[in-house]
């Protein structure tokens, strides 16, 4: 499947399943609201990208990206979990209490991922089809590792703007981005990171 098919039916379940969120959970309408905006804008910038360079998804992967993606973001947050205990930085997540007392809806955890991942996934490798020559992996590299960084900034505030914890989800998003390239696919990588997130959110790994 293209990669602006695969976007645009990731967006249109999305925004479909908004109403649920907006309804029944008004405390999470703002984070579902700003994750959804963020898909909005990430799958437009990949339509117009994808429609000069086409960009053809492998879906037969799906499952094995998935869990290639789930294990390595959950090894990332428990590491790092560990060292930031370990340094003695207190990673209490204060954005997430929110979330802690109204209970997480799965489908919460998919606005998450998948905004996130439209964004630190989705436009490097809608970018990778259009980068030629012998030296196409050093800017792809450069381009992973900058909207890696994008993805750690999103976190800045839950993970009170501290570096340490902050190289967690720089570390699992650049890693992230190399499974989606090498794999063709992003439903996988959004279905993990989907997946993650809700494991996150509940256990509270990185409190």
């Amino acid at each position: 499947m293209r990669l602006d098919l695969e976007t645009t039916l990731l967006l249109a379940a999305a925004i479909l399943l908004y109403p649920f969120i907006y309804i029944y959970f008004p405390e999470l309408r703002d984070g579902a609201t700003f994750y959804l905006i963020l898909s909005i804008g990430s799958t437009l910038v990949i339509f117009l990208l994808t429609r000069q360079y086409p960009v053809d998804l492998d879906n037969r992967r799906l499952l094995e990206t998935a869990s290639i993606v789930f294990l390595n973001m959950m090894l990332n947050a428990i590491v790092f979990a560990a060292l930031a205990e370990s340094l003695g930085v207190f990673s209490i997540i204060p954005s997430l209490i929110l979330l802690y007392t109204t209970g997480i809806p799965l489908v919460y955890s998919l606005y998450v991922g998948l905004g996130e991942t439209f964004l630190y996934v989705g436009l490097p490798l809608a970018l990778s089809g259009k980068l030629p020559g012998p030296l196409k992996y050093l800017p792809a590299i450069a381009i992973n590792a900058l909207f890696a960084l994008y993805f750690a900034l999103l976190h800045a505030k839950a993970y009170n703007y501290h570096w340490i914890v902050l190289l967690q989800p720089f570390v699992a998003g650049l890693i992230n981005a190399v499974i989606a390239i090498k794999n063709r696919n992003l439903a996988g990588v959004v279905l993990g990171h989907w997946l993650t997130d809700f494991v996150i959110f509940s256990s509270g790994v990185l409190v």
